[in-house]
């Protein structure tokens, strides 16, 4: 959009320019319920300005506008807002005469509504659908301020008009309205802080310079027309940078690289401009810092005092803007470096995965060298380890077997230096990997040919059971033919002995496997579990290194049996852990690249 202009507006500053607004026939009529209105009513009551911050604001969503020939705004989205603020002004001027109680506001298609908005008249309120739903509004601020105290009156009025603001959102007049009232309302799509920096960053005024009034006045008119296509060719450079960018964190590889992927974006550069906008606001005085948790446009904000705060020193806008753009790309640029680079990915994204913040992580890291930084990493790498693998459980160590399993299938493809491999943390995220028993002893069974294969399976483990009354039934019963109830009685014994010797839930018999995998599961034993990871890896489904290491029993000296997972199948895979775990936790760092 050209011209675009965007700042901030306290509701009373629309009552002081006397603002009016149009809302054009394409708009709906006024719909908003009590509901609603209580909604907006208690949000506003309820703010209550922060100790550390005595310029906060409630802030209302975007109010977007056009300019017209008259001087009124035409309303392009805003319309339901203003109209809800206009009854509670209505009302509250009906309290206090004396104060200034509203702007005003004209409907193309609707040209009574204006005035039944100045009366708000009970007798003419089922004349149509307007005037019902307006006049529904006023009763219902009018119920919420019954049995109110009089000081409660002035204090709201306070809170609306000097606490209350807007973003204002004012595009040229020669901007397609419609079709942007379309893209936002049909689509249901409101503003994003993405969208409001980039209407900041890409304003003529921001990116003009002050002209010298001392030179003739032909020279600034061709001053004034470099300038203009300066001005053009910078918007043209930022904004295709800007697509770049969002088009590179629209890949999945890259993007869950650096995000936990739990928060959605409208536009993934919002996530990047965030991320610079809390560097600067960290850089702010105390009275001039944004609070996050109060500012629902924390982003745009930060940005936008930037400026303010330039323009305050007499700094050139444009300087600040380059400024700026500089250093998202910088930002972004680190961390394109830091995705190339192997050894740095997993290393990294590991640390993601653990609540680590990369933008923390870069902020902090700042003074490090390329050497020093991998020594840093490695560090706190280190301080997730446990110290002694082989007693980890699942029902007391959860999230230590979990960091655990993700860190032996990391390190281990960083072994190889020979593979370009990579650890895939999108399929990761998005596919929920988690903890899953290798083995389960409460496996089901659709035929005796599976319930047979079971028994003689246990009994390569018969040492865990002490049970030898057990061990015998069993034997007998593979030995023979046997019904559902004798197979039945037999592994309820089975799982009850090995639930209570926890052997099912230690790190031994635990890997790492999909969300849909596991379900797809239930109860199957190993051998079908087995069949299950191979077809899977067969095509092309991730798997990671070293669950597909299990199946395969790559870890197992012996391969003497391949349809269950047995005792010395266990001691090789911890060993195999623990051996990853002594070089992270000895390793002085890594040379693989």
């Amino acid at each position: 959009m050209n011209q675009t202009q965007i700042t901030t507006r306290t509701i009373q500053s629309l009552i002081k320019d006397k603002l009016q607004f149009f809302i054009p026939s394409y708009q709906r009529g006024y719909r908003w319920d009590p509901t609603q209105v209580v909604a907006l009513l208690d949000d506003i009551s309820e703010f209550e300005v922060p100790h550390d911050n005595e310029d906060a604001s409630y802030w209302l969503q975007p109010v977007i506008v056009a300019p017209r020939a008259d001087g009124s705004y035409e309303v392009i989205d805003g319309q339901q807002r203003l109209t809800t603020i206009f009854i509670i002004l209505r009302y509250i001027k009906s309290k206090l005469p004396v104060y200034d109680a509203s702007f005003s506001i004209q409907y193309e298609s609707r040209p009574g509504s204006a005035r039944f908005l100045e009366q708000l008249n009970e007798t003419e309120r089922d004349e149509n659908i307007d005037y019902y739903h307006m006049y529904e509004a006023y009763r219902a601020v009018e119920n919420w301020f019954t049995h109110q105290d009089v000081t409660v009156l002035f204090h709201f009025y306070s809170k609306l008009t000097e606490r209350t603001q807007v973003i204002w959102y004012e595009v040229a007049p020669e901007d397609d309205v419609i079709a942007l009232f379309t893209r936002i309302n049909m689509g249901k799509i409101p503003l994003t802080n993405s969208e409001l920096v980039k209407a900041l960053l890409l304003s003529d005024d921001h990116l003009k310079v002050t002209p010298d009034k001392s030179l003739p006045e032909m020279e600034r008119r061709i001053i004034h027309g470099r300038e203009l296509e300066q001005i053009r060719l910078k918007k043209r450079e930022i904004a295709g940078e800007w697509d770049q960018m969002e088009q590179a964190l629209q890949q999945d590889a890259f993007w869950y690289f650096l995000h936990d992927g739990k928060k959605t974006y409208a536009t993934r550069i919002e996530w990047l401009l965030d991320a610079h906008a809390k560097n600067l606001n960290a850089g702010f005085t105390p009275e001039r810092r944004i609070p996050t948790e109060h500012e629902p446009f924390f982003t745009f904000l930060v940005f936008q005092e930037v400026l303010r705060q330039a323009k305050d020193a007499k700094q050139e806008t444009k300087d600040i803007i380059q400024t700026i753009w500089y250093n998202v790309k910088q930002l972004f640029m680190t961390f394109q470096e830091w995705y190339r680079d192997r050894t740095l990915y997993h290393l990294i994204g590991y640390l993601v995965t653990q609540k680590t913040s990369i933008i923390d992580l870069q902020q902090e890291t700042t003074q490090f060298g390329k050497r020093s930084f991998e020594q840093e990493l490695l560090r706190r790498i280190r301080l997730t380890v446990p110290k002694d693998v082989t007693t980890l459980d699942y029902q007391e160590n959860p999230g230590a077997i979990r960091r655990t399993l993700l860190l032996f299938n990391i390190w281990t493809l960083l072994q190889d230096e020979k593979s370009n491999s990579r650890f895939e943390f999108d399929r990761f995220k998005q596919e929920n990997w988690d903890i899953e028993h290798i083995h389960a002893v409460t496996s089901a069974f659709e035929t005796p040919e599976e319930q047979q294969k079971f028994l003689e399976a246990i009994l390569l483990d018969a040492s865990l059971i002490e049970d030898q009354e057990l061990i015998g039934d069993i034997r007998t019963l593979s030995s023979t033919s046997f019904t559902e109830d004798q197979f039945t009685a037999v592994h309820e014994r089975i799982v009850l002995t090995f639930e209570e010797s926890a052997s099912t839930n230690h790190l031994s018999n635990l890997t790492l496997l999909d969300a849909t995998t596991n379900r797809s599961y239930k109860n199957a034993p190993f051998y079908q579990k087995r069949a299950e990871i191979i077809r899977l890896d067969r095509t092309g489904r991730f798997i990671p290194l070293c669950t597909r290491n299990v199946f395969l029993k790559y870890y197992t000296s012996s391969l003497m049996q391949m349809n269950h997972w047995g005792l010395d199948d266990r001691r090789s895979y911890v060993e195999a852990i623990e051996t990853i775990m002594t070089d992270i936790r000895e390793t002085e760092g890594v040379h693989v690249r």
